[in-house]
C-alpha cells in the first residue's frame, strides 16, 4: 500500500466527458430495446467477439479495426450528411439526432474453453 487514502490520477476533461456521453448512448439504446412497446422497432445494438483468440493476434486486430471500424464510421458520417435537414427547416421542426459508434472489446480469458 503506497498511500493511506485513495486519489484518482488526473484526466483530461473533455476526455472524461467524451467516455461519458459514449456510455450514456450505449445504455440508452440498451434500454430502449428493453423497455420498448412491441409496435416500436429495436435499435440497432450488435457486437462480434471471440474467446480464442491468439494474443499475438492483437495488433493485427487493432490495425484491422482502425481501418474497417473508421471506414465504417466515414460512410455512415456521408450518409447522415446526405439525408441533413436544410438548417432553415431545422430551426423550426424538430429533428432527430442519429449516429452509430464503434468500440473495441478487449478481456484477457484464462483457462477456458
Amino acid at each position: 500500500m503506497l498511500r493511506r487514502f485513495y486519489m484518482p490520477r488526473a484526466m483530461d476533461g473533455q476526455a472524461v466527458e467524451r467516455a461519458g456521453a459514449v456510455i450514456a448512448d450505449l445504455a440508452t439504446t440498451v434500454e430502449h430495446n428493453l423497455s420498448r412497446e412491441s409496435a416500436e422497432p429495436p435499435r440497432f445494438e450488435g457486437r462480434a467477439q471471440n474467446r480464442h483468440i491468439d494474443p499475438r493476434q492483437l495488433p493485427a486486430f487493432r490495425a484491422f479495426m482502425e481501418r474497417e471500424g473508421q471506414a465504417f464510421l466515414e460512410r455512415c458520417d456521408e450518409w447522415l450528411s446526405a439525408h441533413e435537414m436544410p438548417q432553415d427547416e431545422s430551426t423550426t421542426t424538430a429533428t432527430l439526432r442519429l449516429g452509430v459508434g464503434v468500440y473495441a472489446i478487449q478481456e484477457r480469458v484464462v483457462g477456458e474453453r
